[in-house]
């Protein structure tokens, strides 16, 4: 944001635990010394794509602006993995394409809520933001919150749906709150 890099911490996280378990490199590295971007995005919102393997390979920055979502569809994909930012999206690409009646779906998993699409989810009940014990991705704004006690983990069954009044959808761009719709939008 306008040239400051955000939540550099978990970025720095999940980077060193994906090249970990990936690739097995213990030696950390901070991101924040190859985020460099140049003038033409150092104002407004931006997003940096750092592509990797068990080095850099590509550093990419584009004005970011949020894509508006007014409906979710349920999508089950009982063998989904997705643990890891890969560049490789085919498996997510593949359920969107069952999301025809929504502007995005949220992947259920053997009865269980996941993400969207691009985010991980939050439902509210009671005043409380959950989100699911399970994700297909451990985002980063997600750690952030779950850090901050802004959301908690549960189980969220397909079956329990009644239960929440509203969604939010949030990743490392698009803020907790900045995206929320009633729990009836969602088909």
């Amino acid at each position: 944001m306008n040239g400051r890099v955000m939540n550099i911490r978990s970025h720095n996280q999940r980077f060193n635990a994906s090249r970990k378990q990936l690739f097995g490199i213990l030696k950390e590295e901070n991101l924040r010394k190859y985020i460099k971007p140049p003038l033409e995005y150092t104002k407004g919102l931006v997003k940096c794509r750092i592509l990797y393997s068990r080095q850099i390979e590509d550093i990419h920055y584009i004005h970011y602006a949020i894509k508006p979502i007014r409906s979710l569809q349920l999508v089950e994909c009982n063998f989904i993995e997705y643990n890891h930012k890969f560049e490789d999206r085919k498996i997510l690409d593949e359920c969107m394409q069952q999301a025809s009646k929504a502007d995005d779906m949220i992947i259920v998993k053997n009865g269980l809520l996941t993400d969207s699409y691009y985010c991980n989810i939050a439902l509210l009940q009671k005043g409380i933001w959950y989100t699911p014990e399970t994700p297909l991705l451990e985002g980063t704004m997600r750690a952030l919150l779950l850090k901050n006690k802004k959301i908690q983990t549960r189980n969220m069954a397909v079956h329990d749906m009644n239960a929440y009044t509203h969604v939010s959808l949030f990743n490392a761009m698009i803020p907790h709150g900045a995206i929320v719709l009633p729990a009836c939008n969602i088909l």
